[in-house]
């Protein structure tokens, strides 16, 4: 049985959510940071190179940063699935495929069905089996 403690689920939960957000971030920088600053590329051609840089170089690190907590997020679920000794092998097949193929929805799904339920539903569920 797998028995974490509620702040190791808490930070699951936050690095799960993370990338999506990160994401929504880079999206918000796009389209506000990113377009400001071609416009001011038009009144400044001088200045080109260092203002198109600064703006590509925060959207590049927000997308690192994204992509490094998404893999390793999804390599602990896999594992996680793997190893989880609650359910059959086709579900462990399945959240290893769902986990590759739409790893940020499955991801978060997984965190609701198999990490968030609590102590005494896990019981509950054990004793009837």
């Amino acid at each position: 049985m797998d028995l974490m403690k509620k702040s190791t689920k808490i930070g699951l939960g936050i690095l799960t959510f993370l990338p999506f957000i990160l994401l929504l971030s880079y999206i918000l920088y796009f389209f506000t940071f990113f377009f400001s600053s071609i416009s001011q590329l038009e009144q400044n051609e001088s200045d080109f190179s260092m203002i198109f840089l600064q703006s590509i170089s925060v959207m590049l690190v927000l997308m690192i940063l994204a992509i490094t907590i998404k893999l390793g997020v999804m390599i602990y679920y896999i594992v996680h699935a793997s190893n989880n000794l609650k359910n059959d092998n086709n579900t462990k097949i399945m959240w290893v495929v769902l986990l590759v193929l739409v790893s940020t929805i499955a991801s978060i799904v997984y965190y609701f069905v198999e990490i968030l339920p609590s102590k005494e539903s896990t019981k509950q569920t054990a004793e009837n089996s």
